[in-house]
């Protein structure tokens, strides 16, 4: 017979954006204002960013990575697209990554596009904020963005 553990014993986050988030003119990455959440010292998370992204014909393809407190080790994997082309809309490749790596994925204004990071967090002795960083690959006046519908799962396994 396998254990059982009441749902309230494993907490898990969801955080859904409700605004897009446009960038423009900037490679270096900051904080999205929406995808992130609040975690405990001393704890291993397993963690989904599901993106919804839009950028300038190519130009302006969208970068990031994860982040979190001071102290924090992550290794994630992302899943997007990374090639231009109406031949290739599945075009995807995934990377094992650490913590504070980031990776891109190409696309142009006319579409939006997916992405995902997800993998495990463990923090050290010091709380803090857990989120997803990023910015433009290339710096371009027309914005790159991370769309309404982008969600974090986030579920403390330890």
């Amino acid at each position: 017979m396998g254990l059982f553990v009441p749902m309230t014993t494993i907490p898990v986050i969801i955080v859904r954006k409700i605004e897009d988030t446009s960038r423009a003119s900037t490679t270096t990455t900051t904080a999205d204002p929406e995808l992130l959440s609040a975690v405990e010292a001393d704890s291993t998370y397993e963690f989904v960013f599901r993106l919804l992204v839009q950028g300038d014909t190519g130009a302006s393809e969208w970068k990031g990575g994860p982040y979190g407190p001071a102290g924090y080790s992550a290794v994630w994997s992302f899943l997007a697209r990374t090639t231009a082309g109406a031949g290739q809309p599945n075009s995807v490749y995934t990377r094992v990554l650490a913590a504070g790596d980031t990776a891109n994925t190409f696309c142009d204004h006319t579409n939006d596009c997916w992405a995902e990071l997800k993998g495990t967090l463990v923090t050290d002795s010091t709380p803090g904020d857990f989120g997803v960083t990023w910015a433009q690959n290339a710096s371009t006046t027309n914005a790159t963005k991370t769309l309404i519908g982008s969600m974090l799962r986030l579920e403390k396994v330890a």
